[in-house]
């Protein structure tokens, strides 16, 4: 092995072999040399231990002057003289460090890696530092115990309520999850337990609608509304089956009046959805178009985001007038259940609500296009437009009859 006298104008004269490497060695600092690749030169600092060589990479030139590596050299043998090997040292240094990960740390490291995280996702995980789980932010990832999950899970249950505790489980197994796929030294995820023991607290899937026969009831307490934003958001959500947060969050630039749509760019499975639009609802954001003004928001409100907020106020005012008790999701059912009573195919329900087709292959296969959606959507509209006005033909038929 040659011995040159390093320094920056001798390493970069060194020559490039064609295959394989070439080590140098310093002439002054005995052990300190670089290693002459094809397309590289790395410095390194060599020694025997008990008998072994022990070879320590410090980086590569360009990154390390000269002078800086030959420094870190004459450490790194200093501590190969008393027995240390750097390489297991460094080795288990950076063991540590992936152990001693925070759980603080690990929830950004999951915001940073998941790109298209929601806003209800970035709240919750907020949440988790700041309400939830405050005594485990400075907390090694990996020390987060399957008994520290029991005992908040039940804790979190008796005082935030059962769904909240479940929600905050799930938000840490994800975190969790994905800390591991970039780090083997992590034991089990700790809320796997909670599966295990069968100790996740039950959740009866809501399966709640506005029935038929309570339609025209809740629609004639909604039209009657004086503030038109509310009444035209939940009006919207009944005749396209939209998700509380798109319908609240739309935006004016995406309607398009000329072809009849509105697009949802951020969904809940994170796949754009474009819907056409009804006779009705063109007509009815036609109007708001013309009383929101400059707003860039369709339903636009005070609060920080500049639209509309739940309006739970008004909903409960709703329910008390019309006697049907309702949640916004149940408007999104009410439009489903409507769609496959009147045998609306599967496929276009799906395509309409922009559900995921799971495993159907077939699905995989069928292109649901705004045009095709177009005809599924008009119809259910008509339904609902018939519910309404059912009441009122019947009484029109009754009265025809008393005056036959």
């Amino acid at each position: 092995m040659p011995v040159v006298k390093l320094t920056k104008t001798v390493v970069e004269k060194l020559p490039h072999p064609e295959k394989g490497q070439v080590y140098y060695f310093d002439e002054k600092l005995r052990g300190f040399g670089v290693s002459v690749a094809r397309l590289s030169k790395t410095y390194f600092a060599q020694r025997d231990i008990n008998g072994k060589t022990v070879r320590s990479t410090i980086g590569k030139h360009g990154v390390f002057t000269c002078e800086e590596a030959r420094e870190e050299a004459r450490q790194r043998l200093a501590s190969m003289a008393l027995g240390e090997n750097v390489n297991k040292t460094k080795q288990q240094k950076k063991e540590e460090e992936k152990l001693n990960i925070t759980f603080s740390e690990a929830i950004e490291a999951y915001r940073v890696g998941r790109k298209h995280l929601t806003k209800t996702t970035k709240y919750r995980l907020d949440c988790l530092k700041k309400m939830y789980l405050p005594g485990w932010v400075n907390l090694p990832l990996g020390e987060i115990t399957r008994e520290m999950v029991f005992e908040k899970h039940r804790d979190i249950g008796e005082n935030h309520g059962r769904i909240t505790a479940n929600n905050v489980m799930e938000a840490v197994r994800a975190v969790y999850n994905f800390n591991k796929h970039t780090n083997d030294l992590l034991p089990p995820n700790p809320v796997s337990a909670l599966s295990s023991a069968k100790a996740w607290y039950k959740q009866k899937r809501r399966r709640t609608v506005i029935k038929p026969t309570e339609i025209k009831s809740w629609y004639d307490t909604v039209t009657l509304l004086e503030n038109t934003t509310i009444r035209d958001f939940l009006l919207l959500l009944l005749f396209t089956g939209m998700r509380r947060s798109e319908g609240l969050a739309l935006r004016w630039e995406n309607v398009d009046f000329k072809e009849r749509t509105l697009t949802v760019p951020h969904t809940k499975n994170s796949e754009p959805l474009e819907l056409p639009l009804s006779d009705y609802v063109h007509d009815m954001l036609v109007a708001r178009k013309r009383r929101t003004g400059k707003s860039e928001w369709v339903f636009p409100g005070t609060g920080k985001t500049g639209h509309l907020a739940e309006p739970k106020n008004s909903m409960k005012n709703i329910a008390r007038d019309s006697g049907v008790p309702f949640m916004l999701h149940d408007l999104r059912r009410t439009f489903v259940t409507i769609a496959e009573s009147i045998d609306v195919p599967a496929y276009a329900i799906k395509g309409l609500v922009n559900h995921k087709t799971g495993g159907d292959v077939t699905a995989g296969y069928i292109i649901m296009t705004v045009d095709r959606l177009r005809e599924p959507m008009q119809k259910i509209t008509n339904h609902i437009i018939a519910l309404v006005n059912k009441e009122e033909e019947e009484v029109a038929e009754e009265d025809c009859e008393a005056v036959a």
